[in-house]
């Protein structure tokens, strides 16, 4: 059982002070700097929140189209070769590497750029 706060909370309240009571008081050059540290913060507040989830997703996708496997490393290589060394098996299984390979793709987004989708369409 770990104590409040979390390393998420910390995070996320570091990130707080960074940009709403340290960057206001600081010049141009150091202004830019904690800019770019407040980014990292959060990026790493996001990972430790969302990270877990995302990751036990993409591995569950990645079993569905590949089969059984638990390291995401292993999995991903898995599918790469089943895609080079393989003609696509049918219609059903391209719309479903397609949305796994989106869904992967926005889960990432969402840690690394909030707000920004994926919007290109699945293929029909």
């Amino acid at each position: 059982m770990h104590d409040q706060p979390d390393a998420a909370e910390i995070l996320r309240t570091v990130g707080e002070f960074l940009a709403d009571e340290l960057l206001p008081t600081l010049d141009d050059a150091l202004a830019y700097r904690t800019r770019v540290a407040v980014n990292l913060v959060t990026i790493l507040e996001r990972q430790v929140r969302l990270g877990p989830t995302h990751e036990a997703r993409e591995r569950a996708l990645l079993v569905d189209l590949v089969g059984q496997g638990d390291d995401l490393e292993g999995l991903n290589a898995a599918l790469c070769r089943l895609l080079d060394e393989h003609p696509i098996p049918d219609a059903d299984f391209d719309r479903r590497v397609w949305a796994a390979l989106r869904a992967v793709a926005e889960d990432k987004l969402a840690i690394a750029r909030p707000g920004y989708g994926v919007s290109a369409p699945a293929p029909r």
